[in-house]
This record gives structure tokens, C-alpha cells and sequence, in this order.
């Protein structure tokens, strides 16, 4: 989420876990990264990880791009 221009959409997606720390490179094909159109953005980054349909955990993250 672009918390300046909440309306771009960056896409997302769900992987299936394989095991490992980390998503595979490439695992989220719409994924557009930061691209502000001017400026520095606020972006804020979720995870979720479900079992089912029951919620296992989450995780957010939030970081201005460009770094300053």
C-alpha cells in the first residue's frame, strides 16, 4: 500500500508455502514495486499467513522510497 497514493495499486497475491524464510524471487507475478511519481512515499508492506481458512500469523512493514 502507497499510504501517499493509496489508490495505485501495487498488486500482491498468495504463494504457497514451501518451506524456507523466504518467498521465492518471481512468486508474486503482478507485482508492481515502488514507483512513486514524484517525491517520497510512505509504503507499507503485509504478510499474512493463513492455515486454511484460520488466520496463522502476520507481519507488516512500512518504509519511505526513496530512502532518505
Amino acid at each position: 500500500v502507497d499510504n501517499d497514493a493509496p489508490r495505485f495499486k501495487h498488486g500482491g497475491g498468495k504463494v504457497a508455502y514451501e518451506g524456507g524464510p523466504s518467498i521465492p524471487q518471481g512468486a508474486l507475478k503482478k507485482w508492481k514495486g515502488p514507483c512513486p511519481p514524484g517525491g517520497t512515499h510512505t509504503y507499507v508492506f503485509k504478510v499474512e499467513a493463513r492455515a486454511g481458512k484460520k488466520k496463522a500469523g502476520k507481519a507488516e512493514f512500512e518504509q519511505k522510497y526513496p530512502p532518505q
